[in-house]
């Protein structure tokens, strides 16, 4: 969860900065704390804290991520995610009296079928039930205004999109003032916004989006835990993979690019089609 103040498209940290004490081998132990059903709070490295809030102690205070088991998309969804947020000393100063646009993870190839024998929440993309608990808290803890938005490959609003990923549409729009917005393009915005990365960026000094962006002050990024081919896995970071617009990501024939300008930046570089490949690689810095 961060506040919105701009896409940010770098590390927080330099690349000289020493790596984390956590390696990938001491975070699939902690794995099997959280397998018996431990909750953890994780800081610098990979040290887990096996406490149970209340009361929140300084280290989980300062904690940057909370890991809380959870088995089924049922009735301890909620309460599993409320006690990840109280690990991590609350989201109520975060989101209260704020609009949060909540990027979820609706990936699919035209349709959304089974995978494995599961339905698509419990396979591919981000579940119904998560989003739903997730605003429900929320709410809870002051937000004015969440909104859900993902760039789908879809000409339809994203309610319609939605109910066919078997999402209970009804249920999420009853818990408060929760808008629904597909950011494949304009959506509901006249226009696209600039959105500048924080400190100039590695390789694209701004993005231009979908106003939902721009007009959030709190962003979450609701991924799905999944393998990914390119990626490898599937997380935060990765969630947000869909986040420009289909337009400048050659992949909406409804709605062409306009000319492009060399100090125009408006997409990863691994989102532009073959024609393009010629443009970035002559791009001024």
């Amino acid at each position: 969860m961060y506040p919105c103040a701009g896409l940010e498209a770098k590390s927080r940290f330099p690349l000289t900065a020493k790596a984390s004490g956590c390696t990938r081998r001491s975070f699939l132990r902690l794995g099997l704390g959280i397998a018996a059903g431990t909750p953890f709070v994780l800081s610098e490295g990979c040290s887990g804290s096996g406490s149970t809030p209340p009361p929140i102690t300084p280290i989980q205070a300062a904690a940057k991520v909370a890991i809380v088991s959870c088995t089924d998309y049922g009735s301890s969804l909620q309460p599993a995610l409320a006690q990840s947020f109280s690990l991590l000393g609350g989201i109520g100063p975060l989101v209260n009296g704020k609009t949060v646009a909540v990027k979820i993870n609706l990936t699919n190839d035209g349709q959304f079928e089974n995978q494995f024998g599961l339905p698509p929440g419990e396979s591919f993309i981000t579940h119904g039930a998560t989003a739903i608990a997730l605003a429900t808290l929320l709410f809870q803890n002051g937000a004015q205004k969440v909104r859900f938005i993902d760039s789908v490959g879809f000409l339809k609003p994203l309610s319609d999109i939605l109910t066919m990923a078997q999402w209970d549409v009804t249920t999420l729009l009853g818990v408060g003032n929760v808008e629904l917005e597909n950011t494949r393009n304009l959506g509901n915005g006249a226009s696209y916004v600039q959105m500048n990365v924080p400190g100039g960026g590695y390789l694209f000094n701004y993005f231009e989006l979908n106003h939902s962006y721009h007009d959030a002050d709190v962003f979450i990024s609701l991924a799905k835990l999944k393998q990914h081919l390119t990626a490898g896995v599937t997380l935060s970071t990765k969630c947000l993979f869909g986040s420009p617009a289909g337009r400048f990501r050659g992949s909406a024939r409804d709605n062409p690019p306009r000319s492009h300008s060399p100090r125009r930046c408006r997409t990863a570089s691994w989102a532009w089609s073959q024609k393009d490949i010629s443009w970035k690689a002559s791009r001024p810095r």
